[in-house]
C-alpha cells in the first residue's frame, strides 16, 4: 500500500472527472446528461465534496478490477440489469452494477463497477467485512465496461490523471493526498 494514494481500479481511459461542491448531490455527467449518484449507485448515499471519476475500459484492456485503496469492504452491493451499450446514458442507470464501499481510518471511497453489451456478469473476488490492501484483486467485468469512483475531498488532494489519460489497474495513480480534509467529507450510507 502507497499511503497517501488512490489507484487506479481498472485499466482504462479516464471519461470524466467531475468536482462535487460541499452538500451537493454528487452526479455521474456523460454527454451533457446528470444523473443523481444516489439513483446511479441504488441507494441513497451522503457525499459532502469531493470527485467523481469514470473509467472506460474497452475489450481488449485487462479487466480484473483491483483495490483502489487498502481497507475493510464495507458495502458490496449488486444492482441487477440488462447489458447495453455505456455509449448511451440511460445505460448507466438500466445495466448490472457492483457498487461498494471501502473504508480505513483515513479514507472512505466508492466504486461501481459496470456492465457494458457484451458483459453477463460482474465477479466480485470479495465480500462485505473482508481487510484487503491496495492493489488486491477486487473482481472481474469482462469485455467493454466502465468503474467510477467517488473520491472525498482531501487535504492536499491532487488529481494525478485528466481526462482522456489512459490509466493501468493497480498501478497508475489516481490521487495524491495527505488526509482527510474534515469528518464530515466522507461517503456513508
Amino acid at each position: 500500500m502507497t499511503p497517501g494514494t488512490v489507484i487506479s481500479p481498472a485499466d482504462g481511459k479516464i471519461i470524466y472527472i467531475n468536482q462535487v461542491e460541499e452538500d451537493q448531490i454528487p452526479i455521474a455527467v456523460k454527454k451533457g446528461k446528470k444523473i443523481a449518484l444516489s439513483e446511479f449507485v441504488g441507494e441513497r448515499i451522503h457525499f459532502r465534496g469531493g470527485i467523481h471519476i469514470g473509467i472506460m475500459m474497452s475489450y481488449l484492456d485487462v479487466h480484473i478490477n483491483r483495490a483502489p485503496i487498502g481497507g475493510v469492504v464495507k458495502r458490496l452491493r449488486r444492482i441487477p440489469g440488462s447489458f447495453h451499450s455505456l455509449k448511451h446514458i440511460d445505460s448507466l442507470l438500466k445495466n448490472e452494477r457492483v457498487f461498494s464501499i471501502i473504508s480505513n481510518p483515513d479514507l472512505t471511497i466508492g466504486m461501481v463497477q459496470i456492465a457494458s453489451r457484451f458483459v453477463r456478469r460482474i465477479v466480485p473476488f470479495v465480500k462485505e467485512g473482508d481487510q484487503i490492501s491496495q492493489g488486491d484483486k477486487f473482481g472481474v467485468i469482462k469485455f467493454g465496461s466502465q468503474v467510477d469512483l467517488i473520491i472525498p475531498e482531501l487535504e492536499d488532494m491532487i488529481v494525478a490523471v485528466d481526462v482522456g489519460d489512459y490509466v493501468k489497474s493497480g498501478i497508475s495513480v489516481i490521487v495524491r493526498h495527505k488526509k482527510l480534509k474534515s469528518e464530515r467529507s466522507i461517503i456513508s450510507v
